[in-house]
């Protein structure tokens, strides 16, 4: 589960390298997509990391 969570959250921060560089290109639509993704999946990551810690 660990490794699982740290991709997750390595997922995130690619998203985020990628909505900075192409935010230009993005709709307010897919900008806010984006983002909501981004919270979803860190919030997943977090709870498996810290499931694994207990």
């Amino acid at each position: 589960m660990r490794i699982i969570g740290i991709a997750n959250l390595l997922y995130c921060l690619l998203i985020l390298g990628l909505l900075i560089r192409y935010f230009s290109f993005l709709t307010i639509l897919g900008a806010t997509y984006f983002l909501i993704e981004i919270i979803i999946i860190a919030f997943i990551g977090l709870v498996e990391l810290k499931q694994q810690g207990q």
